[in-house]
Formats: C-alpha cells, structure tokens, sequence
C-alpha cells in the first residue's frame, strides 16, 4: 500500500459518474427483458451450465477478495469515492483491476447460466465502458494523487491480466 495527500485543486475521486454495478444491473436486465420477448438461446447445455457456475464462483470469490483487500488497507471500493492508498498485495499483484475481471467473469457465467445470446452481446458492451470509460478515469486519478508510485505499479502489474 502506498498513500499520498492528494491536490486540493482537483476532486478527490476518479469523477465516475455511473458506477459499474449499476451498468451491469442495468445491462443485465435489459438482456432479459429481451429474452423474455425474443428468446434467443445458445443451447449449450450442461457444460454450459457447469463452466457458469464455474465463472461465477471465481467472479464472486474475486470480487469479495479484492474489496476486502480495500477494506482492509482502508480506502474505499466505489470510484466515486477517494482513495487513500494503493492496494498492491492479493489479487492486486496480477493484476490492476480484480474487481472489473469478476464482473467480466460474472456477466460471462450470466451468459451461460441464463443460456441467452441477449447477455452474451452485452458482454463486450460492459467491457468498453470499464475499458474505455471507468478505468481511464481512476488512472488519471490515481496517477495525480499518487504519481510515481502509482505509474511504477501500472508498469510492473497489467491493466487486466
């Protein structure tokens, strides 16, 4: 863990203003509501519901390790809210965002558990805006508050994995 004050001039988040798991809810639901009019199954079976339920104890065990790991370091999950250190141990030494990698897994078991192309084609849209929108966001954030720390530990651990 590293800490640093961080510039009174600038918000002290990384200023996102829809947070993931409310995308993902929202993504979520709109598949189903679909399916439920316009079903539009993959038909992959048992081995489709066996590798779901796979994905989403990984993505849930991920998830709930990686957000203690900011409890524990006391600094908090949502990138709406500052951060007071850089959590590097755990889950953290593999890779910079955990907590995104088990939501990915977890939308990925939704799509087999529900056995929907609906979820499926949503699956990339949640990974752009984590990609493209989220995690810049934080980056910028944490590279004003922490500097070199924190681009030291983005040359040393991967975005994803």
């Amino acid at each position: 863990m590293e800490e640093m004050s961080s510039n009174s001039t600038t918000k002290d988040h990384a200023d996102v203003q829809l947070l993931p798991p409310m995308v993902l809810f929202g993504l979520l639901l709109a598949s189903l509501t679909l399916d439920f009019f316009i079903p539009l199954p993959l038909d992959l079976g048992v081995i489709g519901l066996a590798i779901g339920i796979m994905l989403a104890l990984d993505g849930v065990l991920l998830i709930v390790w990686s957000a203690n790991l900011f409890k524990k370091a006391g600094t908090a999950v949502p990138p709406n809210r500052p951060t007071k250190h850089i959590v590097m141990d755990g889950a953290y030494k593999f890779t910079r965002n955990p907590i995104y990698v088990g939501f990915i897994l977890g939308h990925a078991a939704m799509v087999l558990l529900f056995d929907t192309i609906w979820l499926a084609a949503t699956l990339p849209i949640f990974f752009i805006y984590i990609d493209r929108y989220v995690i810049p966001r934080e980056e910028a954030y944490l590279t004003r508050k922490f500097g070199q720390t924190y681009t030291d530990y983005c040359a040393r651990v991967k975005r994803w994995v």
